[in-house]
């Protein structure tokens, strides 16, 4: 693939220290070098230059822990206790659940009014 970049790859550290309670801290790096823009070199009719983009790097940092219960939901630390044995537990759950998706909805609403505007 001409066009691909020469390089490309990323880089993950994590660290799960015990005071988080089954949570963790993790740093990406995202790497992606020189590629082609146009093959060809015929876009912009000037056949000297290079249409090339340099690359870039990303770098993320991500942390999370878990409050209620001080263990992981998904297991990991033997997982948070919802008691869906009866109704009530399931409409609780449910109703953390849909309140966590407004609560997204929301945000994203805010984000995209702000692009709109800008």
């Amino acid at each position: 693939m001409p066009d691909a970049p020469d390089q490309f790859g990323n880089l993950r550290l994590g660290w799960h220290p015990a005071w988080l309670r089954g949570g963790q801290v993790e740093l990406e790096w995202w790497h992606q070098g020189e590629h082609w823009l146009d093959e060809r070199n015929d876009e912009d009719g000037d056949a000297s230059d290079r249409d090339t983009h340099g690359g870039h790097n990303l770098f993320n940092l991500r942390a999370d822990f878990y409050l209620g219960g001080g263990n992981n939901p998904l297991g990991l630390a033997g997982g948070d206790a919802h008691d869906t044995s009866n109704e009530a537990g399931w409409r609780k759950l449910r109703a953390q659940y849909f309140a966590n998706v407004t609560l997204v909805d929301r945000q994203l609403g805010k984000i995209f009014e702000t692009l709109e505007e800008s």
